[in-house]
């Protein structure tokens, strides 16, 4: 006999009842926004923003071929967003020179 077929399941991320920009799930134990860069020599280029109760925060920086160019990672939104200019610096990129909140 073949075990039966696994499901998975999925749940959007929506905005809070109140609305904004971010996206988060049911329990809000999970949150995402994201930027684009509109004009100037980084144009195109995307921020994302993720939070979690348990991981904290991630920033994530995206080329417009969408290929990661950095991460930065911290306990506190601001601490990430640090990190992720740092890595951004080391690799004289300055995409994030605008404010990403």
């Amino acid at each position: 006999m073949s075990a039966p077929a696994a499901t998975y399941g999925w749940e959007t991320l929506a905005p809070p009842p109140q609305g904004g920009r971010r996206l988060l799930d049911h329990g809000e134990k999970v949150q995402v926004s994201a930027k684009v860069r509109t004009s100037g020599h980084y144009k195109g280029w995307l921020f994302v923003k993720i939070w979690s109760e348990k991981q904290g925060w991630s920033h994530l920086a995206f080329d417009p071929e969408h290929s990661l160019v950095g991460q930065g990672y911290g306990s506190r939104e601001k601490e990430s967003y640090a990190d992720l200019r740092r890595v951004l610096a080391f690799k004289n990129i300055k995409a994030a020179r605008a404010d990403l909140s």
